[in-house]
């Protein structure tokens, strides 16, 4: 929708939410900005320290033709201001996801899953599900879907509140406190907590009882 709005508007704003990646899409520049889907790295790392403080080195893999330069520099800085590392591995085909995954996973603590389609689909999760079980590895999501099926924690977008983040854009522009332009794309701001406390339990980690009681929905 995003798109086909773009294409026939050139001279408004266009204020935009929950998009996968917007700067693959390209939805950056004077007169487009918004809302993305992706959960901000900051609380992402902070719900990881909280499960497993010990951990230091988080895996991630992505393909770099789509973009994801923006997250994963925000998650490199966000894992570094808590004493974490992360491993980065780019790959342009799936192909190449079941090897890479192996080898990565036997260098990690936890792993990253991001919102890039190389990795964040059924194949690939099935696959690395099976490699981090054996190994002791946590991995945290971008969906409540990944979570239902194995991996320890995600920090979803709320959509109702997504859509009042996009409303306030639309009336800071309006009111002519910014621009679309230097607004450019935020991350939500308000988010859900899906956590799995079986695959938890079975990893020998210990959630706290805060994250327990603010979860928006627990899988045991």
């Amino acid at each position: 929708a995003t798109q086909t709005i773009r294409a026939e508007i050139t001279n408004i704003p266009i204020v935009y939410a929950l998009v996968i990646n917007p700067y693959q899409a390209g939805f950056t520049g004077d007169n487009i900005c918004g809302v993305s889907w992706e959960a901000p790295p900051t609380k992402e790392f902070d719900v990881l320290r909280q499960i497993a403080p010990h951990t230091e080195k988080v895996g991630v893999i992505y393909n770099p033709d789509n973009r994801q330069e923006s997250l994963i520099n925000e998650g490199r800085r966000s894992a570094s201001l808590l004493g974490m590392q992360i491993a980065e591995r780019k790959i342009k085909a799936i192909g190449e996801v079941s090897a890479t995954i192996t080898e990565l996973v036997s260098k990690i603590e936890a792993f990253w899953m991001i919102s890039d389609s190389i990795i964040a689909n059924a194949d690939s999760f099935a696959k690395l599900l099976s490699e981090t079980v054996l190994k002791g590895v946590i991995i945290f999501a971008p969906g409540e879907n990944f979570v239902k099926d194995g991996a320890v924690f995600s920090l979803s977008c709320k959509f109702k509140s997504a859509g009042s983040q996009a409303a306030d854009i639309a009336n800071r522009i309006m009111e002519g406190s910014a621009s679309a332009k230097d607004i450019g794309i935020e991350r939500p701001k308000d988010l859900d907590l899906f956590i799995n406390l079986k695959v938890a339990n079975k990893l020998g980690l210990t959630v706290p009882d805060s994250l327990i009681n603010r979860a928006t929905k627990i899988y045991q």
